[in-house]
């Protein structure tokens, strides 16, 4: 799933709409996606069930924030029963303004983690807040723990342009983010040689 300030970017550069697409190496790389009017990613039902649970299995209403799950419904090779994604989000309520009678959900990435102070750190709005800043070509990002806590943050900028200020405007962005630690440690690479583990982004990667 793009963040928005990701989409925003693609749209101006290339004049054109972009739309959200969900799936995972497990489920074949399909799931759901958005139709025109963008309000969530319809669920391919006819081949996977999604559910949303609680950190204890328990089946949320639609609406309520919680794990993706998945079932592979006709997957005779590799079938998956009620796989737990780690990915956070929600099954919306109510049938799309398109029409269709498909279920929709929108997800934002990887589950929270515990950030500064016990607030969840989301993945989704470090992203988001960096994909926001023009001159930000592509990161990496790690956390540093002390314990159970999380003591820095590391992050792996890639940038075409080191303006004067770039790196003051990044840690202003990040620092307004719940859950941040107060240790933001910032390397620069140029465009091209900063390398990604896996194609799904996480937190190593």
């Amino acid at each position: 799933m793009a963040t928005p300030s990701i989409r925003r970017r693609i749209e101006r550069r290339w004049k054109c709409a972009s739309f959200d697409h969900y799936g995972l190496t497990e489920s074949g790389w399909g799931c759901g996606v958005e139709c025109r009017t963008r309000e969530g990613c319809h669920v391919r039902e006819m081949d996977v069930l999604v559910e949303v649970v609680d950190p204890n299995g328990k089946i949320l209403p639609e609406g309520e924030w919680g794990e993706i799950v998945i079932t592979m419904l006709r997957r005779a090779s590799s079938p998956l029963i009620r796989y737990r994604t780690g990915d956070e989000g929600r099954i919306l309520p109510g049938r799309c303004r398109c029409g269709s009678p498909l279920k929709r959900i929108e997800v934002l990435g990887r589950l929270p983690r515990k950030g500064a102070g016990g607030v969840p750190l989301r993945l989704h709005d470090v992203e988001n807040s960096l994909w926001d800043l023009p001159l930000v070509d592509d990161f990496r990002l790690s956390l540093e723990y002390d314990g159970n806590a999380p003591e820095a943050l590391v992050l792996t900028l890639a940038m075409t342009d080191h303006s004067e200020g770039i790196l003051e405007s990044v840690l202003q962005s990040l620092r307004k983010i719940p859950g941040i630690p107060e240790k933001i440690t910032v390397k620069i690479e140029t465009v091209g040689t900063l390398s990604h583990g896996r194609p799904k982004r996480d937190w190593n990667n």
